[in-house]
């Protein structure tokens, strides 16, 4: 892959803004970098609590990656949430993964394991409260059901309350979200019962143990002084903000540089424990009275990074409003790199377009297809030319564009919830860098405005269409009468003004009822379609044809003479003998003409023509009538 003779580990990591995942993200660069593999980080983005139709077609990167074509695969299951994504996640590496699939932090059936005792630790972080600080009533609140972490630690926690000889009452275990959305919840749950009221909360992540902690002080109830609350993970949620959370570390950095070396052994026929556990310690801090000593030492860098994301904020609104204007694609490639920086500073970056093109138009699927078209590609800030081949949407990137350089790259798939539109590959300038709390929305910009530009010209195109049909006979491709009567009045000032001479010819398909009768309609359309080709061949670009009605037409020649006119009504039966000749059928196909020539004028009107070329036209058809 990226035809650099390296081996390429694709990551699957779901939400790879959020602090574990950046952590995760950066070990195994550093650790793959030194195994000199090549890294591919899958992203996507999807919120169980908030599940929407979008976050449903998120799921879509897994037919997208080239699960079959990496040398080894490491996903960190516990960072999808969505059932369904989750689901066909592991249906997918499981039915098409070639080499070693790694499961990080998760254990899972098939897979690889790279595991921490983090969960364990809960049951000694239960006991330290209880023996520690003689409490009774210590209260859990787990994950939503079904969620892997959530339900090991809540084991441990009824493990710990049985072997401490400790009730567990009904308010004492409650289900939240892993995520910050459960907290008023939570407090009204566990402070439902009097009787029952909690001493200590011990939270399966700092996500909710957090969203807790602010509840309960909106309600009066002080931590650590009324309740004591701790966490799991050590994220900057329990440091970040006071009180600061008790929370059990988990040493992911230990944990990624295990999972590459686990890659490496197996990739080299080196065998291997099924799953690999890394040590996890406490940090006790003041949400449980372990500690008074607070770490204010990280206060300026948070009050930084506050007015950071509040202008970065601003700057991605400007960018959405750049590119809600865009109507046109070099416009937009412009926005992009102007605004490239939203995502960090970025070593190279690639639009490719999945779909197909059709006359200028790309035509977006619901599928993922086979071949994608690089649209875009932005080097050290440069846009490059590109010249729009096809490559195969497995190789990811065209090989014109990859050199034998170590490549680390964050792809995300552009769609709406109908449409895969295409993805957006990244390199940073550091290569331990990675998408921050805006590249989910900056990616959505890019997307709708893909959508919305592509929309407009399939529109335009479809406005176009409806225009040529309005005018267009759709037997013959001739104009209709409508379009003959809209170019004549648009043409016939000019006409007057250059005393141009018109000859208006009308042309009448012999015996076209006798073949509809006798040989069915789908004859009579060929006598029709022949005369019509005739005229079409005969006026060439010297004029303007239209079928008028079922076996009418009329054609318009201006600044000819008589003499011309004679050789096009020559030229259409000759070219009916030619066809009748060829076509070996029971039936001519032929015509009566006639034409009315005269100097346009003010007085003059393109209905009189045509009426007069009529009489023309019928004196020749009554007089084959006579000959017959």
């Amino acid at each position: 892959m990226f035809y650099n003779k390296r081996k390429t580990i694709g990551v699957f990591l779901n939400r790879a803004e959020l602090e574990f995942q950046q952590v995760l993200s950066r070990s195994l660069t550093e650790t793959a970098k030194q195994c000199d593999y090549n890294i591919v980080y899958l992203t996507s983005f999807g919120i169980r609590e908030t599940e929407t139709m979008y976050d449903l077609y998120e799921k879509n990167v897994v037919d997208f990656a080239p699960i079959e074509e990496f040398d080894a695969i490491i996903v960190a299951l516990d960072t999808y949430d969505t059932p369904s994504f989750r689901m066909k996640l592991i249906e997918g590496l499981k039915d098409r993964a070639h080499g070693p699939v790694i499961s990080f932090r998760e254990e899972s059936e098939g897979f690889y394991g790279i595991l921490s005792d983090a969960n364990s630790m809960v049951e000694e972080l239960v006991k330290h409260i209880a023996n520690t600080h003689s409490v009774r009533n210590i209260c859990f609140m787990a994950g939503y059901k079904g969620h892997y972490d959530s339900q090991i630690r809540e084991q441990h926690y009824r493990l710990a309350m049985e072997e401490l000889g400790l009730p567990i009452y009904e308010n004492s275990i409650f289900y939240g979200d892993m995520w910050k959305g459960k907290g008023e919840q939570a407090y009204e749950f566990f402070f439902s019962d009097e009787t029952h009221r909690p001493e200590a909360i011990v939270c399966a992540n700092d996500f909710m143990a957090r969203a807790l902690t602010i509840a309960l002080e909106k309600h009066g109830i002080l931590v650590p002084q009324d309740v004591m609350v701790s966490g799991v993970d050590n994220s900057p949620e329990s440091c970040d903000v006071l009180p600061q959370l008790t929370s059990i570390a988990v040493d992911y950095e230990a944990m990624a540089k295990e999972a590459v070396y686990l890659v490496r052994d197996l990739l080299e026929g080196v065998p291997r424990e099924h799953n690999i556990y890394v040590p996890a310690k406490i940090l006790f801090r003041e949400s449980t009275k372990d500690c008074t000593d607070r770490e204010d030492k990280r206060s300026d860098e948070i009050y930084q990074k506050l007015i950071e994301i509040r202008e970065k904020h601003n700057r991605q609104s400007y960018f959405s409003t750049d590119m809600d204007g865009c109507t046109d694609y070099a416009e937009m490639k412009q926005i992009v790199a102007k605004n490239l920086h939203l995502l960090g500073m970025c070593k190279e970056f690639y639009l490719a377009l999945l779909g197909e093109e059709k006359e200028h138009i790309r035509y977006f699927k619901q599928d993922i297809t086979s071949y994608a078209k690089l649209g875009m590609e932005i080097r050290d800030g440069q846009i490059l030319h590109v010249s729009g081949e096809c490559f195969r949407q497995k190789d990811l990137l065209p090989e014109k564009v990859c050199d034998d350089s170590w490549k680390v790259y964050y792809i995300r798939v552009l769609h709406n919830r109908e449409k895969n539109f295409g993805y957006t590959v990244v390199q940073f300038e550091n290569p331990l860098d990675g998408p921050d709390e805006f590249y989910h929305d900056w990616n959505l910009t890019l997307s709708q405005t893909i959508n919305n530009f592509y929309t407009t010209k399939y529109l335009i195109r479809l406005n176009h269409e409806n225009q040529e049909k309005s005018v267009t006979d759709y037997l013959t491709g001739l104009n209709n009468r409508r379009g003959m009567e809209d170019y004549i009045n648009k043409k016939w000032p000019e006409w007057i003004l250059g005393n141009r001479y018109l000859i208006c010819a009308s042309v009448d398909v012999d015996g076209l009822k006798v073949i509809n009768d006798s040989y069915g309609h789908k004859e009579g359309d060929w006598a029709i379609c022949a005369v019509a080709e005739a005229i079409r061949k005969a006026i060439g670009k010297y004029g303007i044809a239209a079928r008028t009605g079922g076996d009418e037409f009329v054609f318009v020649l201006t600044g000819a003479n008589a003499g011309f006119v004679r050789d096009v009504e020559n030229q259409i039966r000759h070219y009916l003998d030619e066809v009748n000749a060829q076509s070996g059928k029971p039936y001519r196909a032929d015509c009566s003409i006639g034409h009315y020539m005269t100097q346009i004028t003010a007085r003059e009107s393109f209905e009189e023509c045509m009426r007069m070329s009529d009489i023309e036209m019928y004196k020749e058809k009554n007089a084959k009538k006579v000959g017959r």
